[in-house]
């Protein structure tokens, strides 16, 4: 329990959480500390996800599709926005390109708190519209392809993550 609920409780007389002072909610914890984003905390638990979503790629696109990513020190990091898709200085979290047919997906993730994810997904959606434009210019089938998990495992029932998993299998 947290520290917020146990003095609710009565079981404790502070709630303060001793790595920033504020109230130790679940929420904060999970998704709202300064102190916590400023260590890493929360990019920790995005590339966490992130890494599993790139490895269920990577074991089910075809040959000929190829995923890069911008998880730092993975095989598959991406140093630069491939050309051929366009310029930019935005950096998806995932690509899955399709050289032969011409078709890129833009995966881009975020692990709100599940009360703002229609927000963030929003947020996301906004944030791409640039690449798939540009790829589109060049001639380019692209996928917009948003998805968030919560920070309690929880995945956005309106985002795109069964289209992204879908899109994979074809």
């Amino acid at each position: 329990p947290s520290l917020n609920n146990l003095k609710r409780w009565g079981l404790t007389s502070e709630d303060r959480w001793p790595l920033c002072g504020q109230s130790q909610t679940i929420m904060h914890v999970l998704s709202s500390c300064y102190i916590s984003l400023c260590v890493g905390k929360l990019t920790w638990r995005h590339n966490l996800v992130l890494k599993h979503v790139v490895h269920f790629l990577s074991q089910r696109c075809g040959s000929g599709v190829r995923i890069l990513t911008d998880l730092p020190n993975h095989p598959l990091q991406y140093s630069q926005v491939p050309i051929e898709l366009g310029l930019t200085t935005k950096r998806p979290d995932i690509f899955v390109i399709d050289d032969v047919n011409k078709v890129v997906g833009f995966l881009e993730h975020r692990v709100p708190d599940e009360e703002s994810m229609e927000g963030r997904h929003s947020e996301k959606l906004e944030r791409q519209r640039s690449y798939v434009e540009d790829a589109s210019n060049l001639g380019w089938t692209s996928l917009n392809l948003c998805f968030e998990i919560g920070t309690r495992g929880f995945h956005n029932p309106n985002g795109s993550y069964a289209q992204s998993l879908a899109w994979v299998k074809l």
